[in-house]
């Protein structure tokens, strides 16, 4: 089995089972204890797990692609307050670059009156919610994500890095997700 067939199987039983450990490994894919180490090093680099004495848990930041729905039902209050503390600092005119975040969504709720204001999202579900409001909606364009709603990849990238805005709301999620594809 290649080294990168190997890995596929134990993201798979990581992601099952949320943990693993390295001598079941060692034994399941008949290897060394050092290789199957050197295996989740190079998992955990690519943020798929976490490494812990005898073996490895799935990483938070790799747990499913919530959905939209899902994600907008959960920590509701803190939304709220983000979307509250940053609705005072966009004015008429304002060109807001938005993700795919349903805290952005409660932001954009409290942003109605405003006039003249330009949303670039990545966002299918923002652009069709508001698809009827008096804001200029631009999409980035990309591959979607059917569960979160969002565009995603080099295309999206490039399509931010052509417009300049007065306001970036971006999730931790969202920001990682750009961060790790420019330095690519």
């Amino acid at each position: 089995m290649l080294g990168i067939e190997r890995r596929q199987h134990i993201v798979d039983k990581i992601k099952q089972e949320k943990k693993v450990y390295v001598s079941e490994l060692s034994q399941l894919f008949k290897v060394t204890e050092e290789t199957v180490r050197r295996d989740l090093e190079k998992l955990e680099n690519e943020n798929i797990l976490r490494r812990s004495y005898g073996g490895a848990i799935l990483s938070e930041q790799t747990g499913e692609d919530l959905s939209f729905l899902k994600r907008s039902t959960i920590n509701s209050p803190g939304k709220e307050y983000i979307a509250e503390k940053a609705q005072p600092l966009i004015s008429e005119g304002d060109t807001i670059m938005v993700d795919s975040s349903t805290t952005c969504l409660s932001l954009l709720h409290r942003l109605k009156g405003l006039k003249n204001i330009t949303i670039i999202t990545n966002s299918i579900r923002l652009a069709y919610d508001f698809s009827g409001s008096d804001f200029r909606i631009i999409s980035t364009g990309g591959t979607l994500r059917p569960n979160s709603m969002a565009l995603t990849g080099a295309s999206t990238i490039k399509t931010l890095l052509g417009y300049y805005a007065d306001i970036v709301l971006i999730s931790c999620k969202g920001y990682v997700s750009i961060h790790q594809q420019c330095a690519a």
